[in-house]
């Protein structure tokens, strides 16, 4: 698994955000996300988390993925972060990427199943990715002024 075959432009991303979590579990913790997830964040920083997040929940939706297979996938992605050419060292996107890995391997770690993991990517993939809508829209309004 390499992080950077699964880069997604703006208008992919914007995309995700129109999507609507497909599980019940998924739409209640879609819900949450706002609650748990505050302060400002960079649109780079949402692109990072939204692009990781659907390389880990379409790989993992895949052909039925077991439990070790997900944490197999999230544990590949995260080697691939260092010599990624989209997210280098120190940037926000990369800060974004790690962050949503992390997380990804703690969700593999603490999940009932593997359908309740996959329902948790999906989920914080679609916050991710309205996440970076806003921020963008945010940030450009912000440069209009200047």
């Amino acid at each position: 698994m390499n992080i950077d075959l699964h880069w997604l432009g703006d208008d992919e991303i914007a995309a995700v955000g129109r999507r609507e979590p497909s599980t019940a579990l998924g739409r209640e913790l879609f819900r949450r996300w706002g609650d748990l997830c505050r302060g400002p964040v960079s649109s780079d920083t949402y692109r990072g988390c939204a692009i990781a997040l659907t390389a880990v929940y379409t790989e993992c939706s895949r052909n039925g993925a077991t439990m070790q297979a997900i944490r197999q996938i999230v544990e590949d992605f995260r080697r691939s972060v260092p010599v990624s050419r989209h997210f280098p060292i120190g940037t926000l996107r990369q800060r974004g990427v790690l962050l949503a890995l992390t997380n990804a391997r703690h969700t593999a770690q603490c999940s009932a199943s593997a359908a309740d993991a996959i329902a948790v990517y999906e989920s914080k993939m679609i916050y991710a990715a309205r996440g970076f809508a806003v921020a963008r829209e945010e940030e450009l309004a912000a440069f209009a002024l200047v």
